[in-house]
């Protein structure tokens, strides 16, 4: 409730009131009064919408029959999609970082208005469970510190404990050299097109496409191979249907890579605005001096704690940056990439 609480006190009206003020007649199953203002409902529903991102979603309610007014809920796999229907107004990155922190449990407690710096971003790098925040006050000093839940649920796992001003240090350290990394791949990525390079070639020179590509050929041959071991009598039909299902599935997986792959190079070929637009973004982060929760959801997907101390920080945008660097390296081999030699997971 905090987001809509803000939203009302700085007098925004709710999309029920703004239609309302500019003339369109509409009702709303979330109209509780005749205020109508912001509630955690409204915010849901803004945050979770793809118009957004520019996707137009339709039929996804029915009625049950003409004669009757009930409206019912259609299957998301039956609704209608049309994908970059409009202008953005949010990035698709963004928009999968929401949803992303949506899922996780990041309620702010103690009646704070905000969640802890960390809320939602710590998972045992053991069990998988989220981190939970605990507070010990010793001779007036409080001291944070994170231990994984399924330990402090049932003893299934073992602490993990760590300081909560030692888990800032390390992860501020880190994200400062992931920051300029991230700013300087991006000042090249927004450069690809103007070098005399087309996506085509882009796409043909990508080592991780080729690859993948050689080893689809690799697998329609052993897959082919079988026909003829099948005439010859070296496997049986049961074998010879075991073997094609087993080369079906792997060349299914490779298929849907490769596409994913081929998806990614062209998203960062074609949208040098974006690229210009996340520069803007990431330079406000230049020159903090501590870490915050903004730089923190903007940069990081989730820490993982170990129980040997280690910390494994996973870095969002993490195959943008490593194809990026590819991608520049490809389209001009004097644009050189310099990375000071960092390895970031």
């Amino acid at each position: 409730m905090a987001i809509a609480d803000k939203l009302n006190a700085m007098g925004v009206l709710s999309p029920y009131k703004y239609k309302k003020s500019i003339g369109i007649n509409c009702s709303s199953g979330f109209k509780k009064n005749v205020n109508a203002k912001w509630c955690a409902a409204s915010i849901f529903r803004v945050l979770t919408s793809e118009i957004y991102i520019g996707n137009l979603l339709q039929s996804k309610t029915e009625k049950v029959n003409y004669k009757v007014k009930k409206i019912m809920k259609r299957p998301e796999g039956d609704w209608v999609r049309c994908d970059n229907n409009h202008v953005a107004i949010i990035s698709k990155a963004d928009f999968d970082a929401v949803q992303l922190l949506l899922k996780r449990d990041t309620r702010a407690l103690n009646k704070e208005n905000s969640p802890y710096m960390f809320s939602g971003m710590i998972f045992c790098g053991d069990c998988g469970k989220s981190m939970v925040r605990r507070l010990n006050r010793y001779q007036d000093k409080e001291i944070s510190y994170y231990v994984c839940s399924s330990y402090n649920r049932s003893k299934t796992c073992s602490r993990h404990s760590i300081k909560e001003e030692f888990l800032a240090e390390i992860i501020f350290d880190q994200l400062e050299t992931h920051i300029k990394t991230m700013i300087h791949v991006q000042e090249l990525a927004s450069r690809i097109k103007d070098v005399n390079v087309d996506y085509d070639q882009v796409l043909f020179y990508d080592v991780e496409v080729d690859k993948m590509k050689k080893e689809q050929k690799k697998l329609l041959v052993m897959k082919n191979s079988l026909s003829t071991d099948l005439r010859d009598g070296i496997i049986n039909e049961e074998q010879y249907q075991k073997y094609s299902k087993v080369y079906d599935d792997k060349l299914q997986k490779l298929n849907k890579a490769v596409q994913n792959q081929e998806q990614l190079i062209k998203d960062i070929y074609e949208n040098g605005a974006q690229a210009e637009d996340r520069l803007k973004r990431f330079k406000k982060f230049l020159n903090i001096d501590r870490l915050d929760r903004m730089a923190l959801v903007t940069f990081v997907d989730r820490v993982l704690i170990f129980d040997d101390k280690t910390i494994q920080i996973i870095f969002k945008y993490k195959n943008e940056l490593d194809k990026s660097i590819e991608m520049c390296a490809s389209a001009n081999s004097e644009m050189e990439v310099v990375l000071d030699g960092k390895n970031f997971r």
